[in-house]
């Protein structure tokens, strides 16, 4: 099954982010696609975040495609 999660860290510059924490947020869905996202739970993450004085702020998102090595999907090409 995939892993799906947010990446936290900052923006360095125009063109580079330093990503320096990630954690990953329960989901349902397959080897080779997501298809929900626990939105209370990634509320609940932000908020604890904030709560705790971290001063990171998500970056983007990641996700895995177990078994195929590194490579882009149509849906994730149309994504980005």
């Amino acid at each position: 099954m995939e892993v799906m999660g947010l990446m936290l860290g900052e923006f360095v510059d125009e063109y580079t982010v330093r990503v320096v924490d990630v954690f990953a947020m329960p989901q349902s869905g397959t080897g080779v696609s997501v298809e929900a996202v626990d939105h209370v739970f990634q509320t609940n993450m932000l908020d604890m975040l904030k709560q705790t004085g971290r001063p990171e702020m998500v970056l983007g998102w990641y996700h895995s495609h177990p078994g195929f090595g590194c490579w882009l999907s149509g849906v994730d090409i149309n994504t980005q």
